[in-house]
């Protein structure tokens, strides 16, 4: 399992009529119906994949589907996360944080 990271910034030709979030919503939509697990936060999209090839291959998914939305260009960021001593689970990495800080949120 590996935990990636992800953000896109659309470029559109009229960027007056369409909002930045549809853009980004054609790009998570590619990883729901993937059946990834994911976190949209403000900064990036976090999923689980069962290997890089497959996470890597869904982003470039997501791409074209920003893409294919209309976007003339697409800058995108991207964060790979591989541990092979023991599954990788994106709800625990914050939550280890979170204690050692003493519970708090």
């Amino acid at each position: 399992m590996v935990v990636i990271s992800f953000y896109v910034v659309p470029i559109v030709p009229d960027s007056s009529s369409a909002s930045a979030s549809s853009y980004v919503a054609e790009a998570v939509r590619v990883i729901k119906e993937k059946g990834y697990k994911f976190t949209v936060t403000p900064a990036s999209t976090v999923f689980e994949a069962p290997s890089v090839r497959e996470g890597l291959e869904a982003v470039t998914d997501a791409i074209e589907a920003v893409l294919k939305a209309g976007a003339a260009r697409v800058i995108a960021e991207i964060k790979v996360d591989i541990r092979v001593d023991k599954p990788l689970i994106m709800e625990e990495m914050p939550r280890k944080v979170l204690e050692k800080l003493g519970g708090g949120s």
